[in-house]
């Protein structure tokens, strides 16, 4: 009886398992460097925003 849920056409538990696993790894690591990638642009952008309202603070009061 425990070798129905074991195997299953010849595809073992364990190998489903890796299979699994394997996925969720390549899957985050996806992830993160998406994550990374747009959170580093969003900062460049809000820097050069922030830039952008200092250069006319700056011109503003020399005038």
């Amino acid at each position: 009886m425990e070798l129905i849920f074991a195997e299953v056409g010849g595809f073992r538990a364990g190998d489903m398992f890796f299979a699994l696993f394997s996925f969720t790894i390549m899957f985050l690591i996806t992830t993160v460097i998406i994550y990374l990638y747009r959170r580093n642009s969003q900062t460049k952008a809000r820097l050069k925003r922030v830039e952008e309202k200092v250069d006319a603070l700056l011109e503003r009061d020399k005038s």
